[in-house]
């Protein structure tokens, strides 16, 4: 994952200098190679973030988190991928719904599997995202009608890099790994529900009771 971008990044510098260019093409080479610097640092911060224990929560500050809130905020940051897609966004969401946690690692775990979701969409298809309290936990589902993912690669997906199909979308293979990390480290569980050719859906179950010390 890192030799890719590095042998590309390497590739368009070395080809540009073989000759005299046009300030138009050393601009669009250097944007070229600022698009795969960013992927590095994406990898990077990914494989960073990952390589943490989950296990122990006193170096995070948790708070008080409104989990819809929190919601609400990544849904509209994303509006406009599924505009773009013709995906419409449905919403489940009571009014409140309170968790312990660490604010932006919750907001990035919503955030990748909301991304994941509008990305697997067809276009004209609906992603849904709800959330309730049930118990001594809250759960917070989004679900897609998209291709769906077949059992064997269910077992996978949570893997660092792992991509059920990488030859049809872009991506690092590491957002469901970011998501299976922040979930273990709020104790949180995860459940995949889906049918090939029909749709996924991934609930997360998160302990109201959440303390920063087992």
């Amino acid at each position: 994952e890192l030799r890719t971008p590095l042998t590309a990044l390497r590739g368009q510098l070395e080809v540009c200098l073989r000759k005299e260019r046009t300030p138009d093409e050393y601009a669009l080479t250097m944007q070229d190679c600022i698009d795969d610097l960013s992927r590095l640092q994406r990898i990077v911060d990914a494989l960073l973030m990952t390589s943490k224990p989950t296990t122990d929560l006193q170096q995070h500050r948790l708070a008080e988190i409104d989990l819809v809130r929190v919601s609400h905020e990544v849904l509209h940051r994303l509006e406009h991928l599924a505009e773009a897609k013709k995906v419409e966004l449905a919403l489940d969401l009571p009014d409140e719904l309170v968790i312990n946690g660490v604010d932006t690692l919750v907001d990035q775990l919503i955030s990748n599997l909301l991304h994941n979701a509008i990305k697997f969409t067809p276009s004209d298809g609906c992603v849904k995202v709800s959330a309730t309290k049930v118990k001594n936990h809250v759960e917070l589902s989004i679900t897609d009608n998209g291709p769906g993912i077949s059992e064997e690669d269910q077992l996978r997906i949570f893997e660092r890099f792992y991509q059920a199909d990488a030859s049809k979308h872009e991506g690092t293979g590491l957002g469901l790994a970011i998501v299976r990390w922040i979930a273990d480290l709020h104790r949180a569980e995860i459940h995949v529900d889906s049918t090939f050719g029909k749709g996924t859906s991934f609930t997360v179950c998160f302990p109201t009771n959440l303390q920063s010390t087992d």
